[in-house]
This record gives C-alpha cells, sequence and structure tokens, in this order.
C-alpha cells in the first residue's frame, strides 16, 4: 500500500456494500493515493481470506502501447484492422 493509504485508515478499513452485480466503489481518496484514474488495470486475487488489489503494470503498459499505436492509424487502416480482429474472432468462435 502506499504511504498515504496506510496512514488515513485504521486497520478496520472502509465498509462498503456490494452491488446485485458485484461492483465495489473504491473511494477516490484511496484510488488518488494509488494513482490509480479510470481505465487503469487492476489485479484482484484472493489471500488468506482477503482480497487484494494491485495495479497490473504489464496489461497497462500493454494498453497504453496499444493505444499510441492506433492514434498513429488512419480511418482505412483502423477499419481494416477492425474487420482482421472479428475475422479473428469468429474464427475462434468467440462472440464477446
Amino acid at each position: 500500500m502506499g504511504k498515504g493509504v496506510k496512514s488515513m485508515y485504521k486497520p478496520a478499513g472502509i465498509i462498503k456494500q456490494m452491488s446485485l452485480n458485484g461492483s465495489v466503489l473504491i473511494p477516490g481518496d484511496l484510488r488518488d493515493a494509488l494513482g490509480w484514474q479510470g481505465g487503469t488495470f487492476i489485479e484482484i486475487y484472493p489471500f488468506e481470506g482477503f482480497l487484494v488489489l494491485r495495479t497490473a503494470p504489464e496489461k497497462e503498459g500493454l494498453m497504453r502501447e496499444v493505444n499510441k499505436a492506433l492514434q498513429g492509424l488512419d480511418e482505412d487502416a483502423l477499419r481494416r484492422l477492425v474487420l482482421f480482429l472479428q475475422a479473428k474472432k469468429k474464427k475462434q468462435g468467440r462472440s464477446d
């Protein structure tokens, strides 16, 4: 945990209610202390009865690189890329 996070909260932590779809809002001051913004990839895993959340640097770095690469493409190239990805997904039998 970042320095600011530890000093702001007591061991009992914050109690939040999970939504019906399983979402939990992470308070803004915690997100700010960790440097998390909308779009940040977060790794979540169980550990000794707790859920641990941490920044997933590999995915975040990958997405940053993908976004940079996409910014340099013109409309036609983006259209071809979308068609290619759709065909690949269809070939793999995925519908997500």
